[in-house]
């Protein structure tokens, strides 16, 4: 006779539910488990949440997960969303004996905080071993299932991680609006249709993500790659120029709207090698939608600079953090100069793409003399660019984390805020962004002042920066990175305007 166990598995053999808890459509993640799952003939359902009341879809996903009868939810999440995991995980245990696992790149970094809530937690890249491990949920059996690799039950002592995939173009392709997907929307939980893709997804849809590479070729202490390498090694792994190319040719001609930015996600697509990049770019001809690609300074070359010119428009997302050399190589032990900045600076402007330039605020091993060496920086970048400033978060585990620690410093304070999420009013914040637009002379002397006029002038001066001149330049901008073609810009004006309103009223609305 069967156990218990394997009758409730049997009944549970509607496939499995994965659920985004990021704030828009854009979790390349679960969608390369979706893929996997689909690919493996295992029946899959994807739940985008980006609703941030999780109290108000108790009835909802109580409802939804009881319908679908699934052998098992599984849940992707950041640091970021680890109390909207934990509020969701509840909400399903508490209706439901179906198992529920956590994974994504918090329980990677933070296994022990996993383990706390859910019945299973994944260490590690999950595609085969996520497929393994239905599977043997499928089979039934007594008891947890204990011996999939990177597949941990929160009942056991340790971890293990699951092996990473060397040859990432056996890999299923993940789809720009996935089949079989929901979404939680004005307190319902609805079929992914085109009207809630556009509602939801990031841009509205009009930038399609992709991924070339998995690893980071820096190693730098604030980031998850600190811990990364360690897990997986330090060799960067590369899919081929074609296997990219078809993902990209499947997703952009099946896409319900319009396309204006192919966005790379790797960690740095210009580490790539001079020859990858010249097929990539031939092939790339087909389509020529203008790109969206991270890069680190010492990377950044003439030669590979000249063939991505080639596809018209475009921008380059490059990572200042801060113009304190001393900082990046004694916090963020990144190997980068001044000088290395500012050649790469100039050669992206030589061949007319934009820039975007990242800077992490709010690092309390920073003095106001750090400060004034990012206000100078910033101040000598050319007019085709923008800065994007994130706030310093103490990721768990990593060499920065336990440095503030040994330091004494309060990482509670950094560790689960949003890096996008700046304090708008503080005098750093305020500086970099005047400084940016008005020179460094002028935010130097506001910010050196300190008394109650020098601190309204930056106040003010910050406010028409941020809220007057920057959507005049994003606008420019926006225009040059679709190569100046009058058409495309006019389809990005459409796809954008909305999207930048929305957050010009919801930023406007929390300075007060």
């Amino acid at each position: 006779m069967p156990s218990m166990q394997q009758n409730e598995n049997a009944r549970r053999d509607n496939g499995v539910l994965l659920i985004s808890l990021t704030s828009s459509l854009d979790n390349i993640g679960v969608k390369y488990l979706h893929s996997a799952l689909l690919a493996n003939n295992i029946q899959s359902t994807v739940l985008f949440f980006p609703a941030d009341d999780v109290d108000e879809y108790t009835e909802p996903m109580k409802n939804f997960v009881k319908a679908g009868d699934f052998i098992m939810v599984g849940i992707s999440l950041m640091s970021i969303a680890f109390e909207k995991a934990v509020k969701i995980t509840r909400i399903i245990k508490s209706h439901s004996s179906v198992p529920v696992v956590w994974g994504g790149i918090h329980p990677t970094i933070d296994p022990d905080s996993a383990r706390t809530h859910a019945d299973y937690f994944c260490v590690g890249e999950a595609e085969a071993s996520l497929v393994e491990f239905v599977n043997r949920l499928k089979e039934g059996g007594e008891g947890p299932v204990l011996d999939v690799k990177g597949l941990n039950h929160s009942s056991q002592e340790g971890y293990t991680i699951a092996p990473s995939i060397t040859n990432l173009d056996t890999l299923a392709f993940p789809h720009h609006h996935p089949p079989y997907a929901y979404v939680s929307d004005a307190k319902q939980i609805l079929p992914l249709d085109t009207r809630l893709f556009r509602k939801h997804a990031r841009y509205h849809g009009s930038q399609l993500t992709v991924i070339s590479s998995r690893g980071c070729p820096f190693k730098c202490s604030f980031c998850c790659n600190d811990l990364l390498k360690d897990t997986f090694g330090s060799k960067v792994r590369r899919r081929s120029p074609e296997n990219v190319m078809r993902e990209l040719e499947a997703n952009y001609y099946t896409s319900p709207v319009h396309i204006n930015y192919v966005d790379f996600y790797d960690d740095c697509l210009i580490s790539h090698p001079d020859k990858w990049i010249e097929r990539f770019v031939n092939l790339y001809k087909k389509i020529n939608v203008p790109l969206m690609f991270h890069a680190i300074p010492s990377f950044i070359t003439e030669h590979k600079m000249a063939l991505l010119s080639s596809i018209p428009g475009g921008f380059a997302l490059v990572g200042l953090q801060s113009g304190s050399e001393k900082t990046n190589a004694l916090v963020y032990k990144r190997k980068q100069t001044r000088e290395t900045f500012i050649k790469a600076i100039e050669i992206i402007q030589r061949h007319g793409a934009c820039g975007s330039y990242d800077i992490i605020t709010e690092n309390p091993y920073e003095t106001e003399e750090d400060w004034h060496k990012t206000i100078g920086l910033v101040s000598k970048l050319p007019r085709n660019t923008f800065i994007t400033l994130y706030s310093l978060t103490f990721y768990k585990n990593t060499e920065l984390y336990r440095m503030a620690l040994r330091d004494g410093l309060n990482v509670e304070t950094h560790k689960t805020k949003s890096q996008g999420k700046v304090a708008h009013k503080s005098r750093e914040v305020r500086a970099i962004r005047v400084g940016f637009i008005f020179g460094e002379a002028i935010a130097v002397n506001l910010l050196q002042r300190g008394d109650v006029v020098g601190n309204a002038a930056l106040a003010v001066l910050a406010f028409v920066c941020q809220y007057f001149i920057d959507p005049i330049r994003y606008i420019r901008l926006g225009y040059i990175s679709q190569g100046r073609n009058i058409p495309r810009f006019t389809k990005l004006l459409f796809s954008f305007s909305s999207h930048f309103l929305r957050n010009y009223v919801l930023a406007f609305s929390a300075r007060k």
